[in-house]
């Protein structure tokens, strides 16, 4: 009952982000401001991964095999988070949303917001790398390891602070908007500058 209530959460949550991602997509197109194709692709790519993790049959092995487990965990963390985060996710899913609820949830990631401040102390690679490296750990301590596999829950609770800890650690390796950190300029060709059609373009007061 607990897992049947936990994947069906989870698989309305993939939608709705594969929906408003898409939705964004056709908006910035028509826009005159398409992202790079690759970036939907690897976005796209970075979703199925998930499932594949969490709601294919992998998910019910992994409680007889500890083989099946790691293997979720890979997936969610060296897999899935950098695939999403190359997707360059938020200007595109907050583009896909109605206005007055695109620039409330943008609000607090502005230059000098207290969240946007957090995310920019936690994406600090040594902090994220350390993070990222102890909550692996943790849950792998047996007591913490036998209740994940016992309680739906708890395994539920393992994989999302696993999976958003990945989130962290990856985030100053890819930079994705908002970019919490400058990246280097270099004026070759194929520059870290960006190109201003992306997305992350249009949100200049993010950068």
């Amino acid at each position: 009952m607990v897992e049947a209530a936990v994947k069906t959460v989870l698989s309305l949550v993939l939608a709705g982000l594969a929906a408003a991602y898409a939705c964004g997509w056709r908006r910035l197109c028509t826009a005159g401001h398409a992202p790079s194709l690759w970036r939907l692709a690897l976005y796209a790519l970075g979703l199925t991964t998930v499932a594949a993790a969490l709601l294919s049959p992998l998910d019910d092995l992994a409680a007889a095999r500890f083989s099946a487990h790691m293997g979720q965990h890979l997936l969610l963390t060296m897999v899935a988070a950098p695939l999403l985060l190359l997707g360059n996710p938020l200007p595109l899913v907050l583009w896909g949303l109605p206005p007055p609820v695109r620039w409330r949830l943008a609000a607090p990631l502005r230059p000098r917001a207290r969240l946007r401040a957090a995310l920019s102390a936690l994406t600090f690679l040594p902090v994220a790398g350390v993070l990222h490296v102890t909550t692996v750990w943790l849950w792998h301590l047996p007591v913490l390891y036998d209740a994940a596999v016992e309680h739906e829950l708890v395994h539920a609770f393992e994989h999302a602070t696993l999976f958003a800890t990945a989130i962290l650690f990856w985030w100053p390796i890819i930079q994705p908007a908002p970019r919490l950190r400058p990246r280097p300029e270099f004026t070759a060709k194929g520059s870290a500058r960006g190109d201003p059609r992306e997305p992350c373009a249009l949100l200049r007061s993010w950068k």
